[in-house]
């Protein structure tokens, strides 16, 4: 199989091609869908960080009724695409979308929330790959407990934050990459095979 020279060239171009273009190129694409994927996640815990003092100062300050304006001017932002807070059994107390309040949370965004693990922080991408999501627990500090009783978390706090156009753009650029290189490889292989025809085995033959 491997006796006649264009067999050998075709073979040995391939795997050259695919090593020196391949290997390169996915190392590339990896680490840009790692770095962006932690500086989401950075910015999505930064948002609902901001998002848990305000209501917790709210708390603190017996401003309860103003909580739902504060979902409302912080979902403003057009990064922000979902602010929910809801109990433990699921409902939703609190929205930025008010027709939400009162709805089970599964029924709202079926999925979006496992309520058998939601004690602890969780971050997640969507499948659209548009919207990253965290759901974390309110806890209920010492200086909560006269209004909430003694139950460990008071509510549970659920932020949806858009990817920009920019970070789109971005997170798209990396396909962009993978494409740019398959087109390389499919250059330089048939550049090579030509010019292996045109100057060697046609002379040879």
């Amino acid at each position: 199989m491997l006796k006649t020279i264009n067999t050998k060239f075709i073979l040995f171009t391939t795997i050259f091609i695919l090593l020196s273009v391949g290997i390169p190129t996915t190392f590339l694409v990896i680490q840009m869908r790692e770095n962006f994927d932690q500086r989401s996640r950075i910015m999505l815990e930064s948002t609902i960080d901001v998002v848990n003092n305000c209501l917790v100062n709210a708390m603190r300050a017996g401003r309860t009724k103003h909580i739902q304006t504060i979902l409302d001017n912080i979902s403003k932002n057009e990064s922000v695409d979902h602010i929910r807070i809801f109990k433990e059994n699921g409902i939703i107390s609190y929205a930025s979308n008010r027709d939400e309040i009162g709805e089970p949370i599964q029924k709202i965004a079926p999925g979006h929330t496992d309520l058998t693990a939601v004690n602890m922080s969780r971050v997640h991408i969507k499948e659209d790959n548009r919207v990253y999501s965290v759901t974390r627990p309110i806890i209920n500090a010492d200086e909560c407990q006269q209004c909430h009783g003694t139950d460990p978390v008071i509510a549970f706090l659920d932020v949806d934050t858009n990817l920009t156009q920019a970070e789109r753009f971005f997170r798209t650029g990396s396909l962009h990459m993978i494409f740019l290189a398959i087109a390389i490889i499919l250059v330089l292989f048939f550049g090579f095979y030509y010019l292996f025809n045109f100057f060697i085995n046609k002379p040879l033959g």
